[in-house]
């Protein structure tokens, strides 16, 4: 028995003799398990375009997905076949081989004489009167790009119906897309140069904000030289900018605090009391690091004019050992005269026009605040034209 299965064993012995059997030995083995059947899958075209199938060879109730792509000049239109019915490109193999075929068909080319480009020709020539003065680079080019196609296809007596629908479509939004225009950058402009007037006197301007000013002007030239700027990107540029200039401030006058020092530190200190020459060197120390901030602005002002009446008080009050005899004291010619106390005669009779306190700027400061007022009320309004 070489099958697996049931069944009766019968043996058969000569006739009235009893059968005789020795030994009956059965072996069972295990028989290997059935393989499932696998079918093939065979495509067809019909027409131009080409057509697969995955797998190509299965058992049944395997899902079968299907492929095609039609020629140049053709479209795909169905899957035919006579065993299985495809849907979404695919379908479950039956048990049994099977055939599908994919059907295309050619494309309708529309006559010359059927292609309507009237509407594109009046779009023309709407859009050559259009000005683009003001108008983002880019919405400049993509305008101009859209208007010069349009006249393309215009001359091109093969052109097809779908080329001139293509054609308008994008020269409507080339048109549509000139509502972006460039912000008004005159605010920008003055407070750009207002900036650059301040730098050849960097060193005279506190440096803990100088460089607020180097940056926000850097940012204020790339903005100001963007084509596609608008007035959303504009203001806030502006405004730091404004915030800059006003944060400036000159650094105080140091020069009569400068001068008094220098002949502070050439008295000789010998033969004077211990108290004055204390004082003495309290008022210098305090002088030096005055001098040596360089954060005090003309705001701080007071507080170097102080340096300088301490070191001068302390200056004057120096007193010889023993008795204060005036003999004793230092030459007249050795201790400042009394005009190198801080006069107001003696402080620069110029200056330039300031970042803080001076009217004359803050006149200037007020026009371009105002501007940025009225540039935070513009907004930009998209054009848009059917």
């Amino acid at each position: 028995i070489t099958e697996a299965g049931a069944g009766t064993l019968v043996f058969t012995g000569p006739d009235k003799k009893s059968p005789q059997l020795d030994k009956l030995v059965i072996e069972l083995k295990e028989a290997a398990e059935p393989q499932p059947e696998e079918y093939t899958v065979t495509v067809n075209t019909q027409g131009e375009g080409t057509a697969t199938a995955e797998p190509t060879t299965a058992t049944a109730g395997t899902t079968v997905t299907l492929t095609q792509t039609a020629a140049e000049g053709w479209h795909f239109v169905e899957w035919q076949s006579e065993t299985v019915t495809v849907t979404d490109n695919t379908f479950v193999m039956p048990e049994g081989n099977v055939t599908v075929t994919a059907v295309f068909e050619k494309d309708e080319t529309p006559e010359p004489g059927d292609v309507n480009k009237t509407l594109l020709e009046k779009t023309v020539a709407y859009a050559e009167g259009l000005d683009t003065t003001g108008v983002t680079d880019t919405a400049k080019k993509a305008f101009e790009d859209a208007l010069d196609n349009a006249k393309t296809v215009l001359a091109d007596a093969n052109a097809t119906q779908e080329e001139v629908n293509a054609a308008w479509d994008q020269l409507l939004e080339g048109i549509w897309g000139l509502g972006l225009t460039q912000g008004d950058k005159a605010l920008l402009e003055k407070l750009i140069a207002k900036a650059e007037s301040m730098l050849p006197n960097a060193d005279k301007y506190v440096e803990t904000t100088w460089q607020q000013l180097v940056d926000a002007l850097a940012t204020a030239k790339d903005v100001y030289a963007d084509g596609d700027a608008m007035d959303e990107d504009i203001k806030p540029v502006a405004q730091a900018l404004l915030d800059a200039i006003l944060a400036q401030r000159f650094k105080a006058d140091k020069s009569i605090l400068e001068d008094l020092i220098g002949k502070a530190e050439g008295i000789d200190l010998t033969g004077y009391t211990a108290e004055s020459v204390a004082t003495f060197r309290t008022a210098l120390a305090t002088a030096q690091n005055v001098m040596a901030d360089a954060t005090l602005s003309e705001d701080d002002q007071a507080k170097v004019d102080d340096a300088v009446a301490a070191l001068q008080s302390a200056m004057d009050g120096l007193t010889a050992g023993g008795a204060p005899e005036t003999t004793d004291k230092p030459e007249a010619s050795e201790k400042p005269e009394t005009t190198d106390k801080p006069q107001a005669t003696e402080k620069p009779a110029e200056k330039p026009a300031q970042t803080g306190d001076s009217a004359q700027l803050m006149l200037y400061v007020a026009a371009l605040g105002a501007a940025v007022v009225a540039l935070s009320t513009a907004t930009v309004v998209r054009k848009r034209r059917s």
